[in-house]
């Protein structure tokens, strides 16, 4: 049976409103106003306590196994503030974020660090009282994250407040500089005193790898001084680019040490190993995991089924953005760009075919080949999609585990952040990246690989020595952990947020006409002018045209429908939504998102990200 983490299955702590869990500790802690002094007397309320903030994970989930914000995406047709930022539609009056219930978290963290680093615990129980003192630092230092992520500079708390406390509560944004600083903080010290072993109390729920511990600190460590590094090295507006280096520096450093532990390998071969990431039923025992979050049906299950054919399918970009099985790039050739869905899958990296839906996909529920719509484009996600009709309940009722932290992505920050300082060897690629397309059979790249001119127009700001190498790392990067929710974060730190205004694009449609999308010789859909012009199409027998499911480019009143052709009758499925509400990214305004007006409003001494005014 499956160990849960997250607030023993999640309600146990959820609001510190509901009984169970460790009653005793909940008697003692009031549920309405949280007062700080008095409830913290053993390891036990350390780890009861601490529970209640993995639910930070659980926020936005979805942005965990999907790209929705970013390039990587065609069409996206819910609400989002990103869209409508590049739309033109965003404004402080109508932002979300900043909410109380967003600074609450902090307030919660924040109340069991001044408690937990005062509290007297015997000398055999200190190791145990630094980990969770760790955690309670790591959870704030992903909520400041976050926080510097969206708004650039914020305040900066490590005390809880009260409502009485005006002075805090009116407190003007601290610099970017020292937020930065103190999250590197919080981080090296949970990456120093955190236990391997999260299991600390024999009464635990909480297990290794599903649970926060010290490889997961190094590599949040990692990923957030990746961040921090490339964003300063590019934003050159900040006047940072001098301090860039410590924090590509740091995180090398950190990402070595993950690497160093012998606790986690790259696991699997071909493209089931791949797929057994993001589908399997349990990835306990699964060596790339530092961190996972663990589901079952009928117990916790999550909404990963939503990413076939739901509100978004993914863009013709990352299509390209795969390599051929030869290693060489597949715009080199121009005809490739002409291949009609069936076969742009053809000798392709194995990983293509288990994150875009392939000709003759045949889902875990069902007997038949999927076909995906041509209305977002045709090119359908099917990574995260459970792997067995057993974890395929439907709408929020998944099964399959899924990774948050896993040991891919800290070999890529690890040659990253060498590329980024000008000092990645060959020695490093062997241990990193190539062992990443090793996995899949893929031809390793060396050292002396040629700039890919389709890469370096999408980062023109890339320069230096080994700039062909860093293109090609982020190509590995955009690949591998496509729809992991890395890549809107990844645009942003490298200052190519211009590629988020690019209009979506879907598969190549040679014709106007019918197409087989399953592999099996029959048609499957048309794409037709409207229902009048059936000329395409009329020497298809009646028993396969009742069978077609048909899309127009203009309805009956001669109106554009959703979709079109690039070049009219042939190219790319488009959208029109794209030329009737065009997108523009506006920079560096929309590396931010604005702070409510009434947040504002109530506090003047705030001041509004860069672009947004006061």
């Amino acid at each position: 049976m499956k160990k849960y983490r997250y607030i023993f299955l999640f309600t146990c702590m959820a609001t510190l409103l509901l009984p169970s869990c460790n009653d005793d500790f909940m008697e003692r802690y009031p549920q309405t106003e949280m007062t700080e002094e008095g409830y913290f007397n053993t390891i036990n309320d350390l780890e009861t306590y601490t529970n209640k903030l993995y639910d930070q994970f659980d926020t936005g989930l979805t942005d965990i196994f999907s790209d929705i914000y970013s390039d990587n995406i065609s069409l996206y047709t819910g609400t989002s503030e990103t869209d409508n930022m590049l739309r033109g539609a965003l404004t402080a009056n109508n932002v979300g974020g900043w909410t109380k219930t967003e600074w609450g978290k902090l307030r919660s963290i924040n109340i069991f660090l001044k408690n937990a680093v005062t509290m007297e615990v015997i000398s055999t129980d200190e190791a145990a009282k630094n980990h969770f003192v760790g955690l309670g630092r790591f959870f704030r230092a992903n909520f400041y994250i976050n926080m510097l992520q969206r708004y650039g500079q914020v305040p900066w708390y490590d005390t809880p407040i009260r409502v009485t406390d005006d002075e805090l509560l009116l407190k003007a944004n601290d610099s970017r500089s020292f937020i930065a600083d103190k999250i590197m903080e919080d981080l090296k010290y949970a990456s120093e005193n955190m236990l391997t072993e999260t299991s600390i109390l024999a009464s635990s729920t909480l297990k290794t790898r599903t649970a926060v511990s010290k490889y997961a600190a190094y590599h949040l460590l990692s990923r957030f001084a990746l961040y921090e590094g490339t964003y300063r090295k590019y934003h050159k507006d900040l006047g940072l680019e001098s301090t860039a280096n410590t924090f590509l520096k740091a995180a090398e450093t950190a990402a070595k040490v993950i690497m160093d532990s012998g606790q986690f390998s790259i696991t699997g071969s071909g493209r089931e190993g791949y797929k057994a990431l993001f589908s399997s039923s349990s990835l306990t025992n699964n060596k790339e995991m530092i961190l996972f979050v663990a589901y079952e049906r009928g117990k916790r299950t999550q909404n990963a089924s939503s990413v076939f054919n739901w509100q978004w399918q993914l863009s013709g970009s990352l299509g390209e953005s795969y390599l051929m099985k030869d290693g060489t790039p597949f715009t080199n050739n121009p005809d490739n760009l002409k291949k009609e869905f069936k076969d742009i899958f053809t000798d392709r990296d194995p990983r293509m075919a288990e994150t875009i839906m392939p000709p003759g996909y045949i889902a875990a529920n069902s007997t038949k080949p999927s076909t995906p719509s041509a209305s977002f484009g045709l090119l359908a996600q099917i990574k995260f999609l459970p792997g067995t009709n057993d974890d395929w309940g439907g709408y929020d009722a998944n099964g399959n585990d899924i990774p948050l932290y896993r040991y891919a992505e800290t070999l890529l920050n690890y040659a990253e952040a060498k590329a980024e300082m000008g000092t990645l060897a060959a020695s490093d690629l062997t241990i990193s990246v190539n062992m990443l397309r090793a996995r899949v059979d893929m031809p390793a790249f060396s050292m002396a690989v040629d700039v890919d001119p389709v890469l370096a127009a999408q980062y023109p700001n890339v320069s230096g020595s080994q700039k062909a190498l860093i293109l090609e790392i982020r190509r590995e990067r955009r690949v591998e952990l496509a729809c992991e929710g890395l890549r809107y974060q990844d645009i942003n730190r490298w200052k190519v947020g211009e590629l988020l205004a690019q209009k979506g694009k879907g598969a190549y449609i040679p014709a106007l006409g019918a197409y087989d999308i399953t592999g099996d010789g029959i048609p499957d859909i048309a794409i037709l002018k409207d229902k009048n012009t059936t000329g395409p199409i009329n020497s298809l027998p009646e028993d396969v045209k009742k069978n077609i499911v048909f899309y127009y480019l203009y309805n009956e009143s001669g109106k554009a429908s959703d979709i079109y052709l690039s070049n009219d009758v042939n190219g790319y499925i488009m959208f029109t939504r794209d030329t009737s509400i065009p997108k523009t990214f506006e920079s560096p305004k929309y590396y931010y998102k604005p702070i409510p007006y009434t947040q504002m409003r109530d506090n003047p001494n705030l001041t509004q990200p860069l672009g947004w005014g006061k």
